[in-house]
């Protein structure tokens, strides 16, 4: 299928899909949107053919990111969830990370639960929600290799068919997921300070967790944003004032 063939499919299967360039979806305000139609998709594959990945908007496909590096922790979530949900799509793209896909009509806020694995490196579980989107074709850019699917593929399987969560139950889930974590693969939640715009599940990531991130690359988007409100929320001063010169 053509990423227009892609699309077009999700569409019809009540997802919400955007073109993508890699992990980048190259629609300006994409995160407002709240419509689209075939048209669009067909204008997009004329304006954008380098655009060859293909994203769903989150809002009313919430997803849960398993953004962790141990396999069998992974695997372990994935049955936490089967237990609880029953059958369930789940999206890999560089394994043993893994997504997995929910619908709601109650459109909640990202869910971030940061943790440090056993040998110290920073993972985390994210809930995708409002504001967000997910890759479900194409290419991932760091394997090289198309993402699959276990269970069934978005399109296939319509929006409709999917597990119902709310944001009260995904919060729940969140933090049934790092006890799980915590009791039986030894995953630790960071000390964590503050409140308000640098919070997550438990409070925002400490000073020297997002500062190792950035100088290592790692979740650098997010990193950069909860620095700089922590920065914001402790007072930093944002530097002299500007001087204009001129007539």
């Amino acid at each position: 299928m053509t990423p227009m063939d892609v699309r077009q499919s999700l569409l019809r299967g009540g997802y919400e899909p955007l073109p993508l360039v890699g992990k980048r979806p190259i629609i300006e305000g994409w995160q407002k949107r709240d419509q689209t139609s075939a048209g669009d998709i067909e204008i997009w594959s004329k304006l954008y053919p380098h655009a060859t990945n293909t994203g769903c908007l989150t809002r009313r496909m919430p997803s849960l990111d398993v953004d962790i590096l141990n396999a069998d922790a992974a695997q372990a979530v994935e049955d936490l969830i089967k237990d609880r949900y029953g059958h369930v799509l789940v999206r890999i793209g560089k394994p043993p990370k893994r997504a997995i896909l929910f619908r709601t009509d109650q459109v909640f806020k990202k869910i971030t639960a940061n943790l440090a694995a056993p040998n110290g490196v920073s993972e985390k579980i994210e809930f995708l929600c409002d504001g967000q989107q997910l890759v479900v074709n194409g290419v991932h850019p760091d394997t090289g290799q198309s993402y699959c699917w276990h269970g069934g593929e978005p399109g296939q399987v319509l929006l409709a068919e999917l597990p119902y969560i709310n944001g009260g139950e995904a919060q729940q889930l969140v933090t049934d997921i790092v006890a799980l974590l915590e009791a039986d693969f030894g995953y630790r939640r960071p000390q964590h300070k503050g409140n308000g715009a640098d919070a997550d599940l438990a409070g925002a990531s400490d000073w020297n967790e997002l500062t190792a991130n950035i100088l290592a690359g790692r979740a650098l988007h997010d990193s950069l944003r909860d620095l700089a409100a922590k920065m914001i929320a402790s007072g930093t001063s944002p530097g002299p004032p500007s001087i204009s010169c001129g007539r």
